[in-house]
């Protein structure tokens, strides 16, 4: 019996088609490293907008607690303290100003508690609250700077962005009726 051997036949490829693989590897490692760069930028976003949003929220609540206006601003900026950040990506909370329409403590005059609040026939009107307009700069870890130049478009400049949030909250210093305690 005769062994059957077979030769195979081997394909030389050209070498311009031999460079394709690394080139394909190139193009996509340049193509991931840009996703994952843009993923960052966009996470880092993300966080400082929840973290202006939090604290906007909280500053206002803590000054619509208060029973005057400086003390509201000073209640202010120590909940504005408590929201830590690491200071590198993104900036601590501050209030934008402590002035309208910045910061706006509007009790109607101080009506004495438990009081209505006057009706809108007597020139004044709505019910007692405050507004607190509270910003964070955010700094993006992976900016796309080519070549020197920055994409800069909206409130993107130089690598950076400044979330500004604004909340209003009705002013809670009514004290109970002695039935309800």
């Amino acid at each position: 019996m005769q062994k059957l051997h077979s030769k195979r036949k081997t394909r030389y490829l050209p070498s311009r088609e031999r460079g394709m693989g690394s080139l394909e590897l190139a193009i996509s490692c340049f193509a991931l490293v840009v996703m994952v760069c843009l993923c960052l930028d966009v996470g880092v976003m993300m966080l400082g907008n929840q973290v202006v949003d939090r604290a906007a929220r909280d500053a206002a609540r803590a000054a619509a607690s208060q029973s005057d206006s400086a003390s509201a601003i000073n209640a202010a900026k120590a909940a504005l303290a408590s929201h830590k950040t690491d200071g590198t990506y993104i900036t601590q909370p501050t209030l934008v100003g402590t002035t309208s329409p910045n910061f706006v403590y509007q009790d109607y005059g101080g009506a004495p508690f438990g009081q209505p609040v006057p009706a809108p026939g007597s020139g004044i009107a709505g019910n007692p609250f405050v507004v607190v307009n509270v910003k964070v700069d955010v700094k993006l870890p992976a900016s796309m700077d080519c070549l020197g130049q920055y994409f800069e478009q909206g409130p993107l400049v130089g690598g950076k962005m400044t979330f500004q949030r604004q909340y209003q909250f009705p002013i809670v210093k009514q004290k109970l009726d002695s039935s309800f305690q």
